[in-house]
């Protein structure tokens, strides 16, 4: 709809072109003006409630949910599925968070080198934002 409307508008313009070259002795505005109750809202014309259409069909459109961007290939054992058109495996996936959690440990036991023993933590902090991390007696955290 929002096309045909669109080719509606140009058509309106081609036209008071064409009566602009055809009586150049009136200007484009006049032109315009004159066939203005065929283009606007608000008028008992075919445009107008095309346009109205348009605007519900528009309101339905951004009401609607939109479609799924997962759709499971396996209805059965619920183990492949299609992300945005990628396949992915549901083994794939606890692969993920297997290798995050093994780089987690990694870094945090030879990169930062910090002994568990040594750390620090306010259990009874509740303030929005607190971390152990930031906790001013684990100064060796600072970095």
């Amino acid at each position: 709809m929002a096309k045909f409307e669109c080719c509606m508008c140009l058509t309106f313009l081609q036209e008071i072109h064409h009566c602009t070259q055809s009586e150049p002795q009136r200007d484009q505005l006049e032109h315009c003006l004159d066939m203005e109750n065929f283009f606007v809202e608000k008028t008992h014309y075919t445009f107008s409630h095309l346009h109205s259409l348009q605007h519900r069909a528009s309101a339905l459109a951004y009401d609607t949910m939109s479609l799924p961007q997962v759709w499971w290939t396996d209805t059965k054992t619920w183990q492949t599925m299609l992300y945005r058109g990628e396949e992915v495996r549901f083994a794939d996936l606890c692969n993920v968070f297997q290798e995050v959690e093994a780089k987690l440990v990694q870094v945090w036991e030879q990169d930062i080198r910090v002994g568990y023993d040594k750390m620090a933590d306010d259990l009874v902090n509740k303030d929005v934002g607190y971390s152990f991390l930031s906790y001013l007696r684990n100064p060796q955290l600072t970095h």
